[in-house]
């Protein structure tokens, strides 16, 4: 839930503290660093502790993390809504008239005080930016800290407490309470993003205004209120869980093991180096780290995509993200039931999962064909080399700048053509700018148009494509299904192929690897979203995000990424497969066979699934 609220509010975090896609990213990989340094150490320590209370001192540093994304509100101000009025749009204005030093015969008048736009203020405080952007990469710090704590606790908790026969059902109800959550997140999000940044006062824009900000912060609120009373409840759980289904000798050996083993180091690099060699380990993390980078580094930026590629508001394209992941709660339900029903074998099962995998990319693979075709409505011409050029040589003189952007629409016929700014139009007047609530300003006087005395509304001249727009989710909401069907079974085969005291410690591996792909996720489809922006915010000399995004790369970047990397977390899968035919997913029935008829012996019931 709280990463996919982040996800939601990412685009007004952007516009509040001038944040560009390419650090945005970086927030999560400079948050894993933490979980990356200590989730080995702290898998093997949990195992020995008392596990509820180490996953709610997890959702307390979760907590943290959520109220100081909060004092960030209080200490750094939002940028306001500036030149609001009918009498001042960012319309162009003739110079002040200005004599220049003698000696430079030819020209009589400068017009040096246009590059400010007047000598407006500057939007970008870079000092502030820079010390909002620490405030939250310590956020993501926290949150990635406490969140992992949680994960590599969790599932061996879980396992442990139940028979293996019924640990696919548990797990996929688990699961999709991780579904459901983060269907709350992006909904809640897109609640709070609805509302301005300050619900006191109207902006006198709309909603799909590119300079909207949203309560990104009351969310953050809500969320910690939340995870405040669920990790008291979480840390009264017992230590363990009932063991009433553990052959009886497996519970005498744990009883045993729980009064007198301690964490030691030498017991650690034992056991690290015990995982390390283990085949069928090594192949599942490394398909675990390609598929979730490519699904992190895709959920943190479909909201932007839907945004800036279909032409949809903040609030829709968080809605609609959210939507598409329902499908992922009957992918995991479904494969937990068929392994509880028919038990299928680790060989089977391995096989499964590449299949799936390759389909699931493939079908996503599909959005490469579902787009609008706004490469000809732009807000400028097109170069050669796919630059944008949104200056004109009727607009020069009127000391444009990129600081805000208000487009604005001329149509002409069946012909039409959109400007950056009423300004980069060379317009001078603004009318029927009263009616704040629709933001329905129209402009005249533009010396860029063959007559001078037609009228430029606002906005693009083309509006959304909802054929492509409702297709692209259909197609993302069904290749999402298909992976989400191997979830269940991956985690399975991770606990089955180790000993039974190396789960926790398998588990932080893994969430190690984890780390990775949640930092490396974003920032690499940060840096490709980054590479598809023709217009940046500028203002004095400094950068903040982007206005305008190139639809056509940004499509090919972020279907591109997210199809490449799959295919190598199919490719991992490939050696699981061909290295899981000893693979036992359910050996507590044969322990308690062999227990029954007296032919089991403790040696035997600490052999791994796996050899």
């Amino acid at each position: 839930m709280v990463f996919t609220y982040l996800v939601g509010v990412q685009t007004s975090l952007e516009r509040h503290f001038h944040f560009s896609s390419k650090q945005t990213g970086l927030l999560p990989s400079l948050g894993e660093l933490g979980p990356l340094l200590s989730a080995v150490l702290l898998s093997y320590l949990a195992s020995h502790g008392n596990r509820p209370r180490w996953m709610g001192i997890g959702m307390f540093m979760v907590t943290i993390g959520m109220l100081v994304g909060f004092a960030s509100y209080l200490v750094f101000p939002y940028p306001e809504i500036r030149d609001n009025t009918v009498a001042s749009r960012r319309l162009c204005r003739q110079p002040a008239l200005a004599l220049l030093p003698p000696g430079q015969p030819g020209q009589l008048y400068g017009t040096a005080a246009n590059a400010t736009a007047g000598g407006a203020e500057c939007t970008i405080d870079v000092s502030s930016s820079n010390a909002a952007y620490f405030l939250w990469a310590l956020v993501y710090v926290l949150v990635a800290s406490g969140s992992q704590t949680i994960y590599i606790v969790s599932a061996p908790y879980m396992d442990d407490g139940v028979s293996q026969r019924n640990s696919p059902l548990f797990f996929a109800l688990a699961g999709i309470a991780r579904i459901l959550g983060p269907i709350m997140g992006y909904m809640l999000a897109s609640a709070c993003i609805s509302v301005y940044v300050d619900p006191n006062i109207d902006p006198g824009i709309t909603k799909r205004d590119q300079r909207w900000i949203g309560a990104w912060w009351i969310g953050l609120l809500v969320i910690a209120g939340l995870l405040t009373l669920y990790g008291w409840l979480i840390s009264l759980f017992p230590r363990h869980l009932s063991r009433d289904h553990l052959p009886a000798a497996e519970r005498r050996r744990l009883v045993a093991s729980d009064a007198s083993q301690r964490p030691s180091r030498q017991e650690f690099v034992n056991r690290a180096l015990r995982l390390l060699k283990n085949p069928v380990l090594m192949a599942c993390i490394m398909s675990n780290f390609f598929f979730l980078m490519s699904i992190i580094g895709f959920y943190a930026y479909q909201p932007k995509y839907l945004e800036h590629h279909f032409r949809v508001n903040k609030a829709t394209a968080t809605t609609y993200s959210a939507v598409s992941k329902v499908t992922l709660v009957f992918g995991i339900l479904g494969s937990g039931l068929l392994m509880r029903r028919f038990r299928p074998s680790g060989r089977l099962v391995s096989g499964l999962i590449v299949a799936f995998r390759v389909v699931g990319a493939f079908v996503f693979l599909t959005n490469f064909f579902f787009y609008c075709n706004f490469g000809d409505d732009l807000p400028g011409i097109r170069g050669p080399n796919g630059s944008l050029d949104i200056s004109s040589e009727c607009s020069t003189s009127c000391g444009c700048t990129t600081e805000e952007y208000i487009p604005v629409c001329h149509r002409s016929g069946e012909a039409s053509r959109s400007y950056f700014s009423p300004c980069h139009a060379g317009c001078t007047t603004a009318i029927n700018g009263t009616n704040s609530t629709n933001n329905h300003t129209a402009y005249t006087d533009c010396r860029c148009l063959d007559d001078v005395g037609a009228t430029l509304a606002s906005g693009l001249c083309q509006g959304g494509c909802e054929h492509a727009f409702h297709w692209f989710l259909i197609m993302v909401a069904i290749s999402g299904m298909i992976k989400s069907a191997v979830s269940i079974p991956h985690v399975i085969i991770v606990l089955r192929c180790v000993l039974p005291e190396d789960k926790a410690m398998a588990m932080g591996l893994s969430g190690a690897l984890v780390a990775i792909s949640f930092g490396a996720g974003p920032l690499i489809m940060g840096s490709l979203v980054d590479h598809a922006c023709l217009v940046w915010e500028q203002s004095c000399g400094h950068t903040g995000a982007c206005w305008v995004y190139d639809p056509d790369m940004l499509r090919y970047s972020i279907v591109g990424f997210v199809f490449t990397t799959q295919l190598l977390s199919a490719l991992s899968d490939v050696f699981v497969f061909l290295n899981a035919k000893s693979l036992n997913l359910y050996p507590d029935e044969e322990e308690e066979e062999a227990d029954g008829k007296g032919k089991g012996t403790e040696l035997e019931q600490k052999k791994p699934a796996v050899e």
